[in-house]
């Protein structure tokens, strides 16, 4: 975190922490390699997006939303984390049930 910190301190005020040339937003993918070798963790970027997009997914966040946020393209490929939260299999249930109960009395 304190690697980040400090490159967050040296940012151009673009709001990106990595802005490259001209203000244009630089992947972390570029620069990952080098901030874990500082901060000495073993990790790719590719783990830490699909850290990211699992924890979002457990804690009840649309797929479409958890699509939009890691850049994929295809619906489909965020659809490999819905095994995660079977509680929004549940609550999609429960309001199909209550719905359902109400038109038939």
């Amino acid at each position: 975190m304190q690697v980040l910190r400090n490159l967050h301190g040296r940012s151009d005020g673009s709001g990106y922490l990595f802005p490259g040339k001209n203000g244009a937003r630089k992947r972390i993918r570029n620069h990952l390699p080098r901030i874990m070798k500082a901060a000495g963790l073993k990790v790719t970027a590719h783990t830490m997006r699909h850290t990211f997009a699992s924890h979002l997914v457990i804690n009840g966040e649309s797929l479409y939303a958890v699509g939009k946020l890691v850049g994929h393209t295809v619906p489909a490929t965020t659809a490999r984390y819905s095994h995660l939260n079977d509680e929004a299999l549940r609550k999609t249930t429960a309001a199909f049930d209550k719905v359902y109960t109400s038109t038939i009395q």
